[in-house]
Parts: C-alpha cells; sequence; structure tokens
C-alpha cells in the first residue's frame, strides 16, 4: 500500500460473500492480484463439512445420519 516500506513475500487474503458491495479502489490494479471464487459445496463437500464439525460429539451413528443431513441441504450457506 502506498506510504509504507516495501516489503517482500508479504501475502493478504481476505474474503467476502458480498463481492458485489466491495469498494472499487479495493480492485484497482495492483492491489488485489488473483481473486478466487469458491462456490457452494457440493454433496460430498457437505458431508465433509459435516464430519468435520462433528468429529469430536458423540453421537448415536444410527440415529443420526450426516449423508441424510447432507442430502437435505442442498444450495445451503449459513451465515
Amino acid at each position: 500500500m502506498d506510504g509504507f516500506e516495501p516489503n517482500h513475500d508479504i501475502i493478504l487474503m481476505a474474503a467476502t460473500n458480498r463481492p458485489d458491495v466491495l469498494d472499487s479502489a479495493l480492485l484497482r490494479p495492483g492491489r488485489f492480484d488473483r481473486q478466487v471464487v469458491v462456490d457452494v459445496p457440493d454433496l460430498n463437500g457437505r458431508l465433509g463439512i459435516l464430519k468435520v464439525h462433528t468429529k469430536k460429539i458423540l453421537m448415536n451413528k444410527r440415529k443420526v445420519n450426516l449423508e441424510a443431513i447432507a442430502k437435505g441441504t442442498p444450495g445451503r450457506v449459513w451465515r
């Protein structure tokens, strides 16, 4: 950024779920080199997320079916 001493090997990452409201000054050349779009997770992605977040939770595997939950949440994005 302007006014600071030059630095090397610095990586800055930022994320938003509202790219439509970003200030255009942030998107000028030289500010961010790349924009990576991460889409909504598919069935396997949702199942993986559920497994990660329930790994340390004691559950009755007969009553809790993570695959059924993942199938029941297509396109779902929580905020």
